[in-house]
């Protein structure tokens, strides 16, 4: 094992893994969107027995797998909350896992159907379009979306009342055929700043009760980037 990197910007951890055979951490869309889940199984080469490796830590972070093999971790901040498990088969070890951090949720049975998304229908009319070509030709799907430019300038809980005006009745639209809606949702509100003096009661009642995570003094909110022109 490597020694423990402790820096102002980060902390560093390197590992030797014992084979080659490692499997998952998730995945990447680019380089640096969505991200990966911090746990990975390594089957071993000699006694083909397995250990899984999981580091309860939700900041931001790189895990790199180097040719050694090794795996080296580099988070910006948190606990170095490792969780190692052993298992003479890999079953044995994602069993060990799952009563760690319990077992996944089942899904509704409609959301394993086919769904429809894209960014940037325009208007509703053109979702509503979409619906009904699909619907002409019998194609089924079971869900439909709509991206973040169904709502009032990218601001979280409204909508365009212009392009989307018939919103609150599109569910209703889907459901009498059997369908679902789904709106994409970005996590994060818009500030007073960037929206001048209009009003926008989603950003006013999370000042009115505190809710926003805050800078070190406990009372400036804390400001997101602004990335690939969403909020």
């Amino acid at each position: 094992m490597a020694p423990l990197v402790f820096e102002d910007q980060y902390l560093q951890l390197s590992a030797r893994l014992p084979s080659h055979n490692i499997y998952g951490l998730g995945e990447h869309g680019t380089h640096n969107l969505y991200g990966h889940y911090p746990f990975f199984l390594c089957l071993e080469d000699a006694s083909g027995k397995s250990f899984g490796v999981f580091l309860m830590n939700s900041n931001a972070m790189e895990v790199t797998l180097q040719p050694a093999p090794a795996v080296t971790y580099r988070t910006i901040g948190g606990v170095l909350d490792f969780y190692i498990l052993f298992g003479d088969t890999p079953e044995q070890v994602v069993q060990e896992f799952l009563e760690l951090i319990g077992r996944p949720v089942i899904p509704p049975y409609w959301s394993l159907g086919f769904q429809l998304s894209r960014w940037d229908y325009g208007s509703l009319s053109e979702v509503k379009k979409t619906v009904e070509r699909n619907r002409a030709v019998d194609l089924p799907y079971d869900i439909q979306y709509t991206d973040i430019d169904y709502m009032e300038d990218k601001k979280d809980f409204t909508y365009d009342k212009v392009k989307f005006s018939e919103l609150p009745d599109f569910a209703n639209y889907l459901h009498e055929k059997g369908q679902r809606y789904i709106l994409i949702l970005d996590p994060a509100v818009a500030t007073s700043k960037r929206l001048g003096n209009a009003p926008y009661e989603s950003y006013d009642r999370g000042t009115e009760k505190n809710a926003w995570v805050t800078e070190s003094d406990g009372t400036t909110p804390l400001l997101g980037e602004l990335q690939m022109g969403m909020t």
